[in-house]
């Protein structure tokens, strides 16, 4: 079975859709979006289109936000406006999501969560994290996003952990979004990269304001080889 998997849309609806047609082209049968569908760019196109769809989706910090909203809610994470946006249904569903995903398929076991097996919600699991402590985890797969770096990893316990990166907001570089596939059969991976720099300057205007801080982030020049395999 393969399942594709989204993190980090971050209200970047255009980068969102983008990725989801390339994880339905490259064959996923169950989609999964690991949290943060809003937050730094205020617009809830990406959280319809969640809601109304088969994508399973567990809850990011973002989400969470909306219940309990930082000191600077109006300037760089734009709650506020993401919020006044949102009915009263929309912010119960995204509220209401769980924290994370415990999925069986065959004889593996996944745990899905925005940050990390020990804090679900807010720890970073990155390129150079030592995944040692995880040996005793009681799953096969971990998948989570939260960094908006893709990564894919192997402990020595054998326990896999993947990123798929961020869809709507990567910051390895600004350019290329990030999905990846997963084969439970074959336990091979695809990060999917693909170019959003096309569609960021027109959303950003279109969502505006934006913080330089954020809008920052989609001018990055990739320092190294990216992770991931590049699509037209």
């Amino acid at each position: 079975m393969k399942i594709g998997l989204l993190s980090d849309a971050h209200g970047h609806c255009p980068a969102f859709e983008r990725g989801l047609s390339l994880l339905k082209a490259a064959g996923a049968e169950q989609i999964y979006f690991l949290g943060d569908s809003i937050g730094y760019i205020a617009d809830k196109q990406v959280v319809q289109l969640i809601r109304n769809s088969d994508i399973q989706a567990v809850r990011g910090n973002h989400e969470a936000m909306l219940n309990e909203p930082p000191e600077d809610s109006e300037g760089i994470y734009q709650i506020k406006r993401c919020r006044d946006q949102l009915s009263d249904e929309e912010v119960d569903f995204l509220t209401s999501l769980p924290e994370k995903l415990e999925i069986q398929i065959g004889d593996l076991n996944l745990l899905m969560c925005h940050g990390a097996p020990d804090n679900l919600l807010f720890g970073y699991l990155y390129p150079d994290t030592d995944l040692e402590k995880y040996n005793d985890l009681p799953y096969d797969v971990c998948i989570s996003g939260h960094t908006h770096r893709p990564m894919h990893r192997t402990n020595s316990a054998g326990r896999v952990f993947l990123n798929p990166g961020s869809c709507g907001m990567p910051r390895d570089t600004g350019k290329f979004g990030s999905v990846a596939i997963f084969d439970a059969d074959t336990m091979g991976v695809q990060i999917i990269r693909y170019d959003i720099s096309d569609i960021t300057s027109v959303w950003l205007q279109k969502c505006a304001p934006v913080h330089e801080v954020v809008a920052g982030l989609f001018k990055r020049k990739v320092s190294s080889a990216i992770l991931g395999k590049v699509y037209e």
